[in-house]
């Protein structure tokens, strides 16, 4: 084949192989095109399906997303509630635990304090749509380098906004997705003002303050419009975080370590206060606030740099929630009393009043005056000196009845055992000196001989320690007396161990029980047994109460009584805490003698009975014949008085006269009364705490133990007992005490409005006069301690009381000015104070002298209806002539008297008799001339007998009645007169009487005071005939010119001495027999 050929056919094949490769070229480059194409339009379906199922997401996220209405932002927030006083000042702030707000407009807010917080937290906020774009990408391109998708945020204002209303704090895609939807949707609606206005009052600052006019009070003290740019940028670098709050708040037992240039300041929240610590990351944040503001230009280098150096330490001022020096117990009471008052106005369970109370953002206007409640608080912090009238002195706790428990008169005495535990009237021990049942670390400590464990592995406990009962072991209390001298109490709780438990025997409350092995095998560290055998249970197996409360506790209230408004109150001694037991209003106590003037005596000058109204103090006796009741000079020779007026009963507190007024008027009076004071309820008997028989028929207080004396089952509070008094001071106006006058809302609208019940309880001439008898009681009676400074020129009324065994001390008193109750006592009412009521009376002066200081004198304005008369003390009567004569000296006094009250009749109490000025009874024939005077008696019906009560009163009474007939009959006579009833010795005296000897006959029986100038019943005989004879020669000797006559009585006299007349008894004058009666010797001595 030729080359040509050849060539020619290489070049064909050459061609015709490039053509294949060329056509496989082509044929790869559009199978590489088709596949491109494929995997683009797979790639495109596969982001069209993700898309789509993202898209479906967030379609499912923003359907799930809440339903707002952002055109009502601030009606839905929470808001605090404050209690102002009647001036508008606060006087505590109100809000939830966790969320202090208080809600501004934006224009009350500075615009550099808006613009710190656009800088910081969002400087687009004025240009986005809700979400910023160009921040959202940014956030995304940081996360991925960190490789944590939720490292930053890129929240806007209106994202902050919508998750402070409506969403959580939880870090996810879906709540990030609702949030932006939801901004959006807000944008839509609310202008960027509107948004920024609700995020300011939204946003959380720290220290429980959302908003910034909360937060602007609780760093500063200011209000939000007053705050400074380095205030204002400070304030807006908290919105970071807790970490960045401006202060840190610790409790004072943890600041030992912190520098005292830190501690910019100290807030209670409740009772407990708080160090405010200064916090450097806050002051950190604020510069990058600054400069952010500074690079954004809405600040100056000046500016800048004057914020800069601006002190913060000094620049912080935490604010109070409450105003320093009051305690927690008035504010608590105006809250418990605007929830009720809620409850029923509103129709709320307790719950959503007490919500709407802390989140509503009410003013409430309370009706405490801040500078009486401080000046009582101030008296109460140095309760000690004030009620004891010095400093204490000994080593006794402070008004305790520390003596030793004996038994006296079948009652018990003294609290004291010889361990010094404490025991009550009835030697039960009821507290133990902490020594004597803990140990150092507040352990139990049982001694070996107080439990065993026995054969079985059981725990066996013997110790009087505790309280048995079926269901629980109790644990007596401990007592501790502190470094001021209070006896402190320690409530112990009950032993924990369930019912794990069994009584082997008891009685009363102690005996032995066993815990059992089994317990005790799961419960290892329940005790341990030491080597000495004392067995200690540790403090996690039973409560214990170790800051313990001081004892007597006391409560006071101070009212303006014209007005019912609460201006002070005391609910306890040295207490600490919110929400604790109220004394002043919700114990009920035993009143004591207080109640007399309200049950017995003002009953009885409704009725018509007078000041002067006589009132016999004699003795009592109960069913049982005991004398019943005993007044406060039980302990002197001389236990009664005699006669004394109402005036002077109430003054003296005399029981034996409130008991026989009681007695006089009745026990319905008494029980109307009271409730016309508001202490019963008698509509709805379960609003008081008067227990009537419809609510115990067995022990109840409808007797005279408890209306006239002021034992009752339970008592009454100090706050009811002050308003009754109130009702004495109001010219007998009762207005019931309140606490609070007005509710506001934030809308301005008055939800509530506290306008006090009042009604007329008695006239006011008869408030008016018992009012005249209080001051009395004050100037010249047993409460003369509460007189107010001389120099003051403010008068004082008012009356202690006393309970039985000294349980309770009260008094309640008033001035032109304001009603003031003080109650004393230990909050176990077993346990018995020293000392007396005066103490409370002490106290009470020195309470109010400092809340009458500055005051203008001002006195007490008797009604003009009074009507001045004078009368006769004895008898209530106009003046005889011998009222004058009183051998006590004059009896007529002034007295006023409410018309138609008035005496009309004049006194026939005062007679004239001649006595024997020897033995003073009733002269005889044989008393000499010399011896016999006039003298001016009061009588009563019936005469009072002091020896009727005497077990041996009828040989008392016989051997009287022989004496008196020794006088006409010869011994031989009386012999045979009382044959069988009297004997003699050999020398003719007589020496039983009755088989009585003589000498146990010589008694002075239950003598009163005034007994010496009651009229006597019998006739002396301690004169025989010799004795007048021998007068009748000496008055001869110094009178010879005595006429004839004279002379011969004077030989008549002599013969019958001496020839022995045997004048039967029936012959014998009137005048001589052995006892008349009232009606025959007042007869003959007006003959």
């Amino acid at each position: 084949m030729s080359k040509g050929k050849k060539d020619l056919e290489t070049n064909e094949n050459n061609s015709e192989l490039k053509n294949k490769n060329n056509k496989k070229k082509r044929m790869s480059k559009k199978k590489r095109k088709v596949i491109i194409r494929v995997s683009l339009l797979v790639i495109l379906a596969a982001i069209i399906i993700a898309g789509g199922a993202v898209l479906g997401m967030v379609l499912g996220i923003v359907k799930s997303a809440p339903k707002i209405d952002a055109t009502n932002v601030l009606n839905t927030l929470t808001e605090s509630s404050v209690i102002v006083d009647e001036n508008g000042n606060i006087i505590e702030q109100i809000h939830d635990p966790n969320e202090n707000r208080e809600i501004v407009p934006l224009s009350q807010i500075p615009e550099h304090l808006q613009n710190a917080f656009i800088a910081i937290e969002d400087h687009r906020f004025k240009d986005h749509f809700g979400i910023d774009i160009k921040r959202i990408a940014g956030a995304i391109l940081n996360n991925l380098r960190t490789g944590d998708p939720m490292a930053q945020g890129a929240s806007t204002i209106t994202q902050q906004l919508v998750k402070n209303l409506y969403l959580t704090n939880e870090k996810s895609w879906e709540r990030k997705i609702k949030e932006m939807y939801l901004a959006i949707q807000v944008e839509r609606v609310l202008s960027k003002e509107q948004i920024l206005e609700n995020y300011l009052n939204t946003i959380p600052l720290g220290q429980s303050a959302y908003g910034v006019q909360s937060a602007a009070f609780t760093y500063f003290s200011k209000d939000v419009s007053q705050l400074t740019l380095a205030e204002s940028s400070f304030l807006a670098g908290a919105a970071k975080g807790p970490s960045y709050a401006l202060y840190s708040r610790y409790s004072l037992n943890s600041i030992d370590d912190v520098p005292e240039e830190d501690i910019v300041g100290y807030v209670f929240i409740g009772s407990v206060q708080y160090a405010c610590v200064y916090n450097q990351n806050a002051v950190d944040r604020q510069h990058d606030v600054l400069k952010r503001m500074l690079d954004l230009e809405y600040i100056s280098q000046e500016e800048y740099d004057a914020a800069l150096a601006e002190n913060m330490r000094l620049a912080l001022n935490p604010g109070q929630k409450k105003i320093e020096g009051i305690s927690s117990t008035p504010m608590d009471y105006v809250k418990e009393k605007v929830i009720e008052d809620l409850m029923a106005s509103q129709d709320l369970t307790y719950e959503a009043a007490e919500n709407y109370l802390y989140k509503g953002g009410l003013t409430i206007t309370s009706t405490i005056d801040v500078n009486i409640q401080k000046s009582l608080e101030e008296s109460y912090d140095n309760f000690s000196v004030l009620y004891l009238g010095a400093e204490p002195a000994g080593d006794k706790p402070i008004a305790q009845d520390w003596r030793y428990f004996r038994w006296s008169g079948g009652q018990g005495t003294g609290m004291l055992d010889a361990e010094f535990n404490i025991l009550n009237e009835s030697g039960q021990l009821i507290f133990y000196a902490k020594e004597n049942i803990m140990n150092e670390e507040n352990s139990i400590y049982l001694n070996p001989d107080e439990y065993e464990i026995d054969e079985s592995g059981n725990l066996v406990i013997s110790s009087k320690k505790f309280d048995i009962y079926t269901s629980n072991i109790d644990i007596v209390d401990a007592y501790t007396i502190d470094d001021e001298m209070n006896f402190v109490s320690h409530s112990i709780g009950a032993l924990n161990v369930g019912n794990n438990y069994e009584i082997i025997d008891k009685k009363g409350t102690k005996g032995t029980f066993r815990i059992p092995k089994a317990y005790l095998d799961k419960n290892p560290g329940m005790f341990n047994i030491g080597s000495d055998g004392v067995l200690t249970i540790p403090e996690g197996y039973f409560f214990f109460q170790e800051n313990g409360i001081v004892q007597p506790q006391s409560a006071a209230v101070i009212i303006d009584y014209r007005t019912g408004k609460i201006k002070g109150i005391i609910g306890g001694r040295q207490i600490e805490g919110s929400k604790t037991f109220n004394r002043a209003t919700d114990a009920a106590r035993q009143p004591g003698s207080t109640i007399k003037p309200l049950s017995v005596y003002l009953a009885a000058l409704d009725l018509g009975y007078s000041a002067a109204y006589p009132i016999d103090d004699l003795p009592k006796y109960n069913a049982s014949g005991e004398r019943w009741p005993k007044n406060w000079y039980e302990h002197r020779n001389i236990k009664y008085w005699g006669i004394q007026t109402l005036r002077k009963s109430i003054e003296q507190s005399i029981n034996t006269n409130a008991v026989t007024m009681l007695e006089t008027i009745g026990l319905e009076a008494a029980m109307n009364s009271l409730a016309n004071l508001g202490l019963i309820d008698t509509d709805n008997p379960n609003n008081d705490t008067f227990v009537s028989p419809q609510e115990d028929p067995y022990y109840n207080d409808v007797n005279l133990a408890s209306l006239a004396l002021g034992g009752l089952t339970k008592g009454f509070s100090p706050l009811a007992m002050t308003a009754a008094y109130g009702t004495i001071a109001n010219d007998g106006i009762y207005v019931e005490p309140i606490i609070y006058t007005k509710v506001v809302n934030s809308k301005g609208e008055t939800i509530l409005e506290k306008i006090p019940e009042t009604h007329v309880a008695v006239n006011p001439e008869v408030a008016s006069l018992m009012k005249d008898i209080l001051k009395t009681t004050v100037t010249q009676g047993l409460s003369y301690r509460a007189r107010l400074p001389r120099e003051f020129g403010i008068d004082a009324a008012g009356k202690t009381g006393t309970t039985q065994a000294n349980g309770d001390f009260w008094f309640v008193g008033f001035t032109p000015y304001y009603v003031g109750g003080i109650w004393v006592g230990n909050d176990n009412v077993q346990m018995k104070l020293s000392g007396d009521s005066g103490n409370n009376a002490r106290l009470w002066s020195a309470i109010m002298t400092p809340i009458h200081e500055g005051l203008e004198p001002a006195t007490f304005t008797r009604s003009p209806n009074l009507i001045p008369i004078s009368v006769c003390a004895q008898s209530g009567k106009l003046p005889g002539d011998l009222c004058a004569h009183d051998q006590r000296g004059s009896q007529i006094i002034t007295e006023y008297f409410i018309p138609g009250t008035q005496p009309t009749e004049t006194c026939d109490v005062h007679v004239k008799a001649e006595v024997c000025n020897i033995s003073l009874m009733l002269k005889s024939h044989n008393c000499p001339g010399n011896v016999v005077e006039d003298r001016v008696f009061v009588v009563r019906d019936p005469l009072y007998d002091p020896y009727q009560k005497e077990s041996n009163y009828e040989a008392i009474k016989l051997y009287h009645q022989i004496l008196e007939d020794s006088i006409t009959f010869s011994m031989e006579e009386l012999k045979q007169i009382y044959a069988g009833q009297m004997s003699t010795d050999e020398n003719g005296r007589i020496t039983h009487v009755l088989g009585i000897e003589v000498e146990n006959l010589r008694v002075e029986g239950m003598l009163t005071e005034d007994f010496k100038y009651q009229l006597p019943t019998r006739t002396c005989y301690q004169h025989t005939k010799l004795d007048y004879d021998r007068w009748l020669r000496e008055e001869g000797n110094q009178n010879g010119d005595e006429d004839s006559e004279d002379d011969q009585s004077l030989l008549d006299d002599i013969i019958n001495g001496i020839i022995d007349f045997d004048t039967s008894e029936d012959e014998r004058p009137e005048d001589e027999e052995d006892e008349r009666p009232i009606n025959e010797i007042l007869e003959s001595i007006e003959n």
